[in-house]
Formats: structure tokens, C-alpha cells, sequence
């Protein structure tokens, strides 16, 4: 027990650490904002009670101005003063948001890249986004110190201003039971606040998987890339119908929710209407004995009501508390995932590169049975030109992902100039790839930031990466030239590219980044026949001192190179130059080259 109460308080600690470091300026504004809203009610409490007092007293009109002068002064004063720290306090929780978002995108796009494929980890950022959007984790946290703050200070005030009612003198058994009563009203209005936040707990649970696909449609329907798919194939009325069906599953499990929730709320409603009836009994005869003035009887009563409120909450809040600690680990999991790449501190001779070599390296993808590579041995050497073919799921990008270390090897391991590449410093070995994955992105910025993939670029050097990937003419139509925007998604007068001038400027964007080793997978399928030979052609020349491999299931980029791969369901299964695998007609390259020749003869 004791165990799991410091695991609880170091949850917590962290969490609220968390909240300072996201935004500290916003954390201290809210509580002040919430140490001064609960004082507003007893000011008018306090001096409407005295206001009373002396209107059924001696009725001094100077004493009355100055109760009156005091409640509107101080009201006025407080209410200034907290809608100044809320309208401060909302500027610094708009940055709190983007905070957040930058806390979280900064982990997502720095996490390895295994761990941004993973299943897992995707629903699990899925689940802390719609878990956040319900008011839990980190959303929760600076939320129950608000209303921790706030509670505390109207259960003090509450108690201060009303301390005179312990010297009345009352009967100790009735004084027993008052408290006995108020003790059970708390108790009974926390445990049902208790049992209506945890259905809300379960209907947070169980609608994850409605919000994630909800959220799905959603975004599917912003993106205008999908629209053409969702025209040409009236795809609308199906997918509008998988998200009227989710939202009325979601909808039904509200109301379900609710109906669960309403015996609690009613609970609440009659005990508080209950003790407010007993109060304004048990104090009225009091007043009638002469024990306390008239006034004091509403002071006492509200400040009753607001004592078991703020107790009741308070005993809420620290369940919920205990409750938000499991939404809290999965937010902290996210974003403490470790790096398993980041352990090399070796740095890169970047004057001295010479070979990369695979040694019987294996790999299976998590989940998988089944090898994606199988006892790969090859020697990777700079300055020559290396063609890997081979069918779908061969396990040609596979081997690429390894060489880039966006994978560790299963088995076996891979040397950079004899070394294991896991000893070298990450980043620095990243730098020593230019890489064109057949999937790769460009981004709605200008056409220089994605040739430099940076803000900060050489304009001659972007403009000799385009010149040498043919796009000089291109480039010299463009209204701004370099500085046009690709794409209308933040630019009206971006503009729109198509496949073949899209995988151009990637060939850019590796030449510019002048690597040591170029890999391109599949860096032509968007190309015709023509653009595709001089792209080859232009490629020969611009990499003649680096390794290049090639990945391509077009044979002819097999004539630029030194030596041909052939995969096989994760194996090597061929090795050689072009005749020499092309004399073996048993062989995979054989039938591959044929298929594809007579492809082009029954077309001619």
C-alpha cells in the first residue's frame, strides 16, 4: 500500500513538473486566478449578513453605507482583478496547447523509426489525444489544482467566517448530530460523485476507438488529395454511413452513460436540498431563542452548504486524482520512449568512408512470424554502383531501412569501415545517406526549403540540384522560381506537381544533400521511358565517387550498375553483373528481365 502511494506521488510530481515545464506563466496565473474566485461569494455572504444584522438592529445609516460602500468596493476589486489573471491566464493557455503539441511532435519525429511504425505506439498517441480531449492527464492535472486551490480556500473561509457558531451554546448531543449529519451528507455526496465518474471513466474507455475513427473520417474528408477517390468512386454515401454508425454507437453509449449517472446526480441534488432545509430549521431556532442574530442565519447556512461542497469535492478530486494516474502513465510513457539508436557515440570520419558490409544480418518486423531478410551478407563499396531487384516483399526496402539504421538487425550486424554501425553517433550516420524512398513526402513549403529539407538554404546550390535532376526549364516557369510554394495548402499561388516533377525534386533534394551514399528506391516509377534514360544517364555521372544502390523493379537501371542483388523472400538467391545473370536462364533476374522484355515486344 505504501508502495503504490509514492508511485501515486511521484506520478503526481512529475505531472505537475510536466505542467511547468510546458508553461510556467499559465500554471501560476491559474492559481491565482482560482486562490481569489472562491473569496467572491463570502464577500456578500459576510456583508449581507451584517447589512441584516443592523437593519434588525439599531439601523445606523452611517455603518449601513459603509457594509454597503465595503460589499460593492471589494466585489468590484475581486472581480477586476480575476477576469485580469483569466484574460492573461487564456493567452498563456492557448501557448499551454501549442506547448503541448510542440512537446509531442518534437517526441514523434524525434522517436526511432521502428517505434513510429508501430501499431502500438500510434493508438497509444491516439488514446492520450482523445484521453486529453476528455479532461484527463495533463489536461486533469492543472485542473485539480485549480479546484484543489479553490476548494481549500472556501473550505477555510468558510470555516473563519462562521468560527463564532462554535461559542453558541447548544446542546452537545444536538451538536453531535449536526456534525453527524454533515459528516454523512459529505460522504454520501462523494461517494456518489465517486460512482458518476467512474461510469465516465468506462464510457472514456470504451469510446476511444469510436473518437479514433471518428477522427479518421474526419481528417480524410479535410485532406483534398482523397477527393478525387471519393468522386470517381461515390465513395461518400459509404463512408458517411461508417460515420453516422459510429457517431450513433458513440451517442447511444452517451446516453447509456448519462441514465447510469442520473441516480448519483439525484443523490447529490436531495441530500444538499435536505441539509439546506435542516440548516434553515436548526438555525431559525436557534435565532428564535436568541442565540444568534437574523442575519447570521443565511451567513451560516450558505457557509454550511459551501463547506460540504468544497469537502465533497475535495474527496472527489483526490479519487479522480488517484484515477488520473493511469491516464497520466500512458501520457508519460509516450513521451519518455526510449531511443535504442541514440547509444552510439563514435563520430563519423567523414574523410575516410569506404564500405558498408552486411554480415549474415536477419530481421523480422515486431509482430511478424516471418523473416523479412534472411542471412544477408554483402559488402557495400564507395564509389560503385549496386542494383537490388527482386519481387514485391522481397525485402529490398528492408534492407535499405537496415543500411539508414531506421532498424536494428534481428541478427548478424552491419560495419561502417569495420565497425558496427550501432557504436556510431546517430545522427551523423544519418548524415552520410541521401535516400529517395519510393513513399518519400514533400511538404506544402517553397521549392528551395524541400530541396535544402531546411529554412536556411544555398540558392546556387539548390539551383545546381535542379539543373542536374532536369528542372532547369521547369524551375524558370515557376512564378517565384525557388521561392514558389509547392502545393495551395498555406500559398494561393502555389502550385500543384505532378508524380514525375515530384520525384524529381527529391533527386534534388539528394543531390543537394551531397551524402556519401545515394539510395534510391524506385526513383523513376513516375518517370516515362524517355525522362527515366536521362535521369540514368544523369545519375551515372553526378554519383560517380559515391555508392549508389538502386532499387528498382524497371531492369533497365541494371545497365548503369557494377553489381546486381537478386532477393528472394528475404534471401540473396543471385549475385553478378548484368550478362553473367542474364546467361543463367534458370535464374530469378532471367525471368524477371524476361517478363518485363517481352512485356515491351508484345507491345511494340
Amino acid at each position: 500500500m505504501i508502495k503504490n502511494f509514492l508511485g501515486h506521488c511521484t506520478m503526481i510530481r512529475q505531472g505537475i513538473h510536466l505542467l511547468i515545464k510546458i508553461e510556467k506563466k499559465y500554471v501560476i496565473l491559474h492559481l491565482f486566478s482560482c486562490l481569489l474566485t472562491p473569496l467572491l461569494p463570502y464577500v456578500n455572504i459576510y456583508y449581507m449578513a451584517q447589512i441584516i444584522n443592523e437593519l434588525a438592529g439599531s439601523k445606523n445609516p452611517n455603518l449601513l453605507f459603509s457594509y454597503i460602500f465595503t460589499t460593492i468596493l471589494i466585489t468590484i476589486l475581486l472581480v477586476l482583478l480575476i477576469n485580469a489573471l483569466n484574460y492573461m491566464k487564456q493567452s498563456h493557455l492557448d501557448q499551454f496547447y501549442k506547448n503541448e503539441k510542440m512537446l509531442f511532435s518534437e517526441k514523434t519525429m524525434t522517436m526511432d523509426f521502428n517505434q513510429l511504425e508501430s501499431n502500438y505506439i500510434r493508438m497509444l498517441f491516439e488514446r492520450i489525444q482523445i484521453e486529453s480531449q476528455s479532461g484527463h492527464n495533463a489536461y486533469f492535472l492543472y485542473t485539480f489544482l485549480g479546484k484543489s486551490v479553490s476548494n481549500l480556500v472556501s473550505a477555510i473561509t468558510a470555516i473563519v467566517i462562521s468560527y463564532d457558531i462554535f461559542s453558541i451554546q447548544i446542546n452537545i448531543i444536538l451538536k453531535l448530530c449536526a456534525i453527524i449529519i454533515i459528516f454523512i451528507v459529505i460522504l454520501i455526496n462523494a461517494f456518489s460523485n465517486y460512482k458518476t465518474n467512474l461510469h465516465m471513466l468506462k464510457y472514456y474507455d470504451m469510446c476511444v476507438k469510436f473518437s479514433a475513427r471518428l477522427n479518421f473520417y474526419y481528417n480524410y474528408f479535410q485532406n483534398y488529395k482523397t477527393g478525387k477517390d471519393v468522386r470517381l468512386y461515390n465513395m461518400e454515401d459509404y463512408i458517411l454511413n461508417l460515420q453516422r454508425q459510429d457517431d450513433a454507437c458513440n451517442n447511444d453509449l452517451v446516453a447509456k452513460t448519462k441514465i447510469r449517472c442520473l441516480k448519483y446526480v439525484l443523490v447529490n441534488h436531495v441530500m444538499i436540498g435536505i441539509l439546506s432545509i435542516a440548516a434553515y430549521i436548526f438555525f431559525t431556532i436557534i435565532c428564535y431563542n436568541g442565540q444568534i442574530s437574523v442575519g447570521n442565519i443565511t451567513k451560516y447556512v450558505f457557509c454550511l452548504l459551501l463547506l460540504v461542497n468544497a469537502a465533497s469535492e475535495m474527496i472527489l478530486q483526490l479519487q479522480s486524482l488517484i484515477d488520473n494516474n493511469k491516464y497520466l502513465k500512458n501520457y508519460f510513457e509516450y513521451i519518455n520512449i526510449p531511443s535504442a539508436m541514440n547509444e552510439g557515440i563514435l563520430p563519423v570520419d567523414f574523410k575516410n568512408i569506404s564500405e558498408i558490409v552486411f554480415e549474415d544480418v536477419s530481421f523480422q518486423y515486431p509482430g511478424s512470424q516471418k523473416y523479412a531478410l534472411k542471412n544477408f551478407s554483402f559488402h557495400f563499396v564507395k564509389g560503385k554502383k549496386v542494383a537490388i531487384v527482386g519481387l514485391n516483399g522481397s525485402g529490398k526496402t528492408t534492407m535499405i531501412k537496415l543500411m539508414c539504421r531506421l532498424y536494428n538487425p534481428t541478427s548478424g550486424k552491419i560495419y561502417l569501415n569495420g565497425k558496427d554501425i550501432r557504436c556510431y553517433d546517430y545522427a551523423q550516420y544519418l548524415n552520410l545517406f541521401g535516400v529517395i524512398f519510393q513513399d518519400f513526402k514533400l511538404f506544402s513549403f517553397s521549392l528551395a526549403q524541400n530541396i535544402a529539407a531546411n529554412a536556411i538554404f544555398d540558392e546556387d546550390q539548390v539551383r545546381q540540384a535542379l539543373s542536374k535532376a532536369g528542372l532547369n526549364e521547369w524551375n524558370a516557369a515557376l512564378p517565384k522560381g525557388i521561392h514558389t510554394s509547392l502545393y495551395k495548402d498555406f500559398e494561393e499561388d502555389g502550385v500543384e506537381i505532378s508524380g514525375g516533377e515530384a520525384q524529381k525534386i527529391a533527386i534534388a533534394r539528394a543531390i543537394y544533400k551531397e551524402a556519401d551514399f545515394i539510395i534510391l528506391d524506385e526513383p523513376t516509377a513516375a518517370l516515362d521511358p524517355i525522362a527515366e534514360a536521362e535521369v540514368y544517364t544523369q545519375l551515372d555521372q553526378l554519383f560517380e565517387d559515391k555508392l549508389v544502390v538502386f532499387i528498382s523493379h524497371r531492369l533497365s537501371s541494371c545497365l548503369f550498375c557494377d553489381d546486381i542483388i537478386v532477393l528472394h523472400d528475404g534471401e540473396l538467391v543471385q549475385r553478378g553483373d548484368h550478362q553473367t545473370l542474364l546467361s543463367n536462364e534458370k535464374g530469378n533476374y532471367y525471368q524477371l528481365w524476361r517478363s518485363q522484355a517481352q512485356h515491351y515486344r508484345e507491345n511494340s
